[in-house]
């Protein structure tokens, strides 16, 4: 395996991660503002909250993605370590 290979198949897992995330997070901000407004939410606040909603979430997926790969480095290179000890 290669490292195309390798980082395009990170990028493939923590994309499909972070799409699922995204959609259960506008489907609970909706609900929320739902909640919030009963007789009806004003679109200019409800567009605005969203948006710093999206700006915080996506630092957290790339957050999400590093930590994996991080992982994945980790599980790696103690795989490398036992190798070269016992083999």
């Amino acid at each position: 395996m290669n490292k195309n290979t390798l980082a395009k198949y990170l990028v493939n897992f923590t994309d499909g991660w972070s799409s699922a995330v995204h959609h259960a997070i506008e489907l609970k901000l909706k609900e929320k503002a739902r909640g919030q407004y009963p007789d009806g939410y004003p679109l200019d606040k409800l567009d605005e909250q969203m948006k710093k909603h999206r700006e915080f979430y996506y630092q957290r997926f790339t957050t999400t993605g590093n930590l994996l790969l991080a992982g994945s480095a980790i599980i790696i290179s103690i795989i490398a370590l036992f190798v070269s000890l016992f083999v």
